[in-house]
């Protein structure tokens, strides 16, 4: 691979790296989360467990639509104040989502929270492959396009591997706590978009 390539693509890995582990929190602690907060004490066969399920479920639905309703709003929005400030500025908002689950206060509360996280997630699933197109010469778009999406493995075998071992080492068992550690991720990777400078074209080579 180009040098020049190599380079641009670097923040974009950063950048990934720091917003999955936060979706991967996300993903992996919001039931528990959830159901700990409307239904503090319910047990796995009761109708209060059931309902915390049920509020999982529609909320993950909200923000996978929202988040494909904005879609059709990005070339408006990267118009008006700029592609990676839009991107920045929506992982800012997901990582606020992600920080206020633990402590939503019923179902409308929550689903404030999710519509955060959708706005974020419009961008997380799209930017980054938009910024390696561009980056790369034609014969190479195949190739950037499996590296990027590569860059979502290695924060998933973190998760995987280290979350459930933070969780009980110094968390003492608190997965809301875990989950407002995905939320400081994500908020880490909105600073590095902007302070890494993701989508600059780097000098060819």
């Amino acid at each position: 691979m180009r040098r020049a390539l190599a380079r641009g693509l670097i923040p974009v890995f950063i950048v990934q790296f720091f917003a999955w582990t936060g979706m991967f929190a996300l993903w992996i602690y919001t039931t528990p989360v959830v159901i700990e907060r409307l239904s503090p004490g319910a047990t796995s066969d009761s109708p209060e467990y059931l309902n915390g399920l049920t509020w999982v479920g529609i909320c993950f639905a909200c923000y996978a639509l929202l988040s494909a309703v904005l879609n059709f709003a990005q070339p408006w929005v990267f118009a008006k104040i700029g592609r990676m400030q839009a991107y920045a500025a929506a992982l800012l908002l997901g990582a606020s989502g992600i920080g206020l689950v633990p402590f939503a206060e019923g179902p409308s509360a929550l689903l404030g929270c999710f519509a955060l996280i959708g706005i974020a997630w419009s961008l997380i699933s799209t930017i980054p492959y938009a910024v390696g197109s561009e980056l790369a010469r034609e014969d190479e778009i195949a190739k950037v396009m499996n590296i990027i999406a590569f860059s979502v493995v290695i924060p998933q075998v973190i998760a995987v591997l280290l979350f459930g071992l933070v969780t009980r080492s110094l968390f003492s068992g608190h997965v809301a706590a875990t989950m407002e550690l995905g939320a400081a991720s994500m908020a880490v990777a909105a600073v590095a978009v902007l302070a890494l400078r993701v989508g600059v074209k780097p000098p060819a080579s």
